[in-house]
């Protein structure tokens, strides 16, 4: 099957850096096992026409599952992750203009213009 479609062409288009799925760190990403995992379940299913990500996270596999399933259905407990998977893989309308000005907003902050708050002072510098 063919190559995934970038999200939002028009971005990449006029030079905004793309972002994928696995720019988002988690402990325990299988980014870099996607292709091993595939490799497995095409060996050991034969092919399969439906696909169950019981553990989405980052959702790296259920993006590599898209060439072979026609359905792929993604869990997570975590509702920052299912609002990723429906900006990600859902299918919608969206507007370029207001995605031109969010971007803008955000690339106009500079970082050392933002206070430290709870978020900064407990996690700041940390993996997650």
């Amino acid at each position: 099957m063919g190559k995934i479609p970038s999200l939002f062409p028009e971005l990449s288009e006029v030079g905004y850096k793309m972002f994928d799925l696995e720019s988002r760190r988690y402990i325990g990403n299988k980014a870099k096992l996607t292709r091993w995992i595939m490799n497995i379940i095409n060996e050991h299913t034969g092919g399969f026409s439906s696909f169950f990500d019981v553990f989405a996270g980052t959702a790296s596999i259920s993006k590599a599952a898209i060439p072979y399933a026609d359905k792929i259905i993604m869990n997570d407990f975590l509702s920052s992750n299912n609002i990723i998977y429906k900006a990600f893989f859902a299918e919608g309308i969206y507007d370029m203009g207001k995605l031109y000005s969010i971007i803008e907003y955000y690339n106009s902050i500079n970082p050392d213009s933002v206070k430290d708050n709870y978020f900064s002072d407990n996690f700041g510098d940390k993996f997650f």
